[in-house]
C-alpha cells in the first residue's frame, strides 16, 4: 500500500463511521480534499478550463465548483456512507462483481473512493462518466496515482444524459449527484431518467429519493432554533409535496420523458394552504429532501443542498394565497415552476 492509499484508508475509516463526530469529521474532510488535489495533480491552466458547461438538460459544474462540493461536510459523509452501504448490500447478494455507474464524477469521483478501501476489484467494477474534459483528465491522473485502474471497467468523457449503457442488464447501482437545492439548473433528473430507464428493476439508485416539499416557515422560531442549546424548536409546517424522483416515479414517467427529451414538463401538482397561513407564518419555502440510501438522509440545513428555498413572503395584513400550483420542468434551465393562487 503506497502512502496515498494509506492516507485514503485512514480518512475513509472516519467518513464511513456510523457515529458522527462533527469536529473530527470537519478535520478529516479538509484532509480528504488536500489528498484528492495531491493525488490528481489538479491544476487549472487557464480560465477556459474552469467553465461551466451548458447542455440541453442543464448546467454541468466547472472543475473548481465541483471541488468545492467536497467542503460540504455532511453531503460528503452521507453520500459516501450511503453508497458504501448500498455496495455492501449488493456485494453480499451477488455472485460476481457489482457493477456501478457513477455519472458526473467531477475531477475526483469523491463519493466512491472511500468504498474502494473496503472492497476488492473482484467485488466491484466501475463505469465513470464525466462531461468536463479538465475534470476527466484529473480523474484519470487520480486513478493512476491510487492504482485504482483495476476497479475501472470504463471511464468516458461524455454527457450522461445521452449515455448508452453497453450491458445494462448487469448494472447493480447507479449513482449521480448532479444537483443544486430545489433541483435547479443541474441535470440530476435527466441523468437519472436516462440511466435508470436502461437498467433492470433490481438496480439501486443513489440517491434513492429526492423530493421537493412545500413548507410554511415561522422565521422567529427559525432564528430561535438556530441558537437553541436544547431540543430543536419546530419552526415550519409541512403542507405538501411538489415533486419526487425515485425508481417508482422514473418507471411511471420514463416513456413520456424519453419521447419528449430534452424538454419535458411533469404533471401539475396543486397544494392547498391552510386558512390564515399568513397570520402564523412568515414565508412559503421549498425543502429539498434527500434520502441517499436507507438511513442516510440529509436534513434541513445540514448541507448546501438542503437549505430552504424561499418562494414568497407572507404578510398578516394582506390577503394570503389559497394554493400553490407547481410543475417540474426539464430543459436547458431545469427547475420547479410555481404559480401562486389567491
Amino acid at each position: 500500500m503506497n502512502t496515498l492509499n494509506k492516507r485514503l484508508k485512514e480518512i475513509s475509516d472516519v467518513i464511513l463511521e456510523e457515529d458522527l463526530n462533527y469536529i473530527k469529521l470537519f478535520s478529516v474532510i479538509a484532509d480528504y480534499k488536500k489528498l484528492l488535489l495531491e493525488a490528481s495533480g489538479f491544476i487549472l491552466k487557464n480560465d477556459e478550463d474552469d467553465q461551466n458547461i451548458d447542455t440541453d438538460s442543464g448546467k454541468a459544474l466547472s472543475p473548481k465548483f465541483a471541488i468545492l462540493c467536497v467542503d460540504d461536510i455532511m453531503r460528503t459523509k452521507r453520500f459516501c456512507l450511503g453508497l458504501y452501504k448500498a455496495i455492501k448490500k449488493a456485494v453480499s447478494e451477488k455472485d460476481g462483481p457489482v457493477r456501478i455507474i457513477y455519472a458526473g464524477t467531477g475531477p475526483f469521483a469523491t463519493l466512491i473512493l472511500p468504498s474502494l478501501t473496503r472492497f476488492t476489484s473482484e467485488e466491484i467494477q466501475l463505469t465513470l462518466l464525466e462531461i468536463n474534459q479538465t475534470s476527466y483528465n484529473s480523474l484519470n491522473n487520480l486513478i493512476a496515482n491510487f492504482d485504482f485502474s483495476k476497479y475501472v471497467e470504463t471511464i468516458e468523457c461524455c454527457d450522461a444524459v445521452n449515455y448508452h449503457i453497453s450491458k445494462p442488464e448487469g448494472i447493480d447501482i447507479v449513482v449521480t449527484e448532479t444537483l443544486q437545492k430545489a433541483l435547479k439548473k443541474e441535470p440530476q433528473v435527466a441523468i437519472s431518467y436516462n440511466l435508470m430507464s436502461q437498467v433492470s428493476d433490481h438496480t439501486i439508485l443513489i440517491p434513492e429519493e429526492i423530493s421537493l416539499e412545500l413548507l410554511l416557515v415561522d422565521m422567529d422560531k427559525s432564528r430561535a432554533n438556530k441558537t437553541s442549546m436544547g431540543n430543536p424548536i419546530e419552526y415550519y409546517k409541512h403542507v405538501g409535496s411538489l415533486y419526487k424522483i425515485n425508481k417508482k416515479e422514473i418507471s411511471k414517467y420514463q416513456k413520456d420523458f424519453k419521447n419528449n427529451q430534452p424538454d419535458f414538463e411533469f404533471p401539475e401538482v396543486k397544494v392547498t394552504l391552510p386558512a390564515n397561513a399568513n397570520r402564523d407564518y412568515h414565508n412559503i419555502s421549498i425543502e429539498t429532501k434527500i434520502k441517499v440510501y436507507k438511513d442516510q438522509e440529509l436534513l434541513i440545513g445540514e448541507s448546501g443542498l438542503t437549505f430552504l428555498t424561499r418562494i414568497t413572503d407572507l404578510n398578516s395584513m394582506l390577503q394570503t394565497f389559497n394554493s400553490v400550483v407547481s410543475t417540474y420542468q426539464c430543459s436547458k434551465n431545469p427547475g420547479v415552476q410555481l404559480r401562486l393562487e389567491i
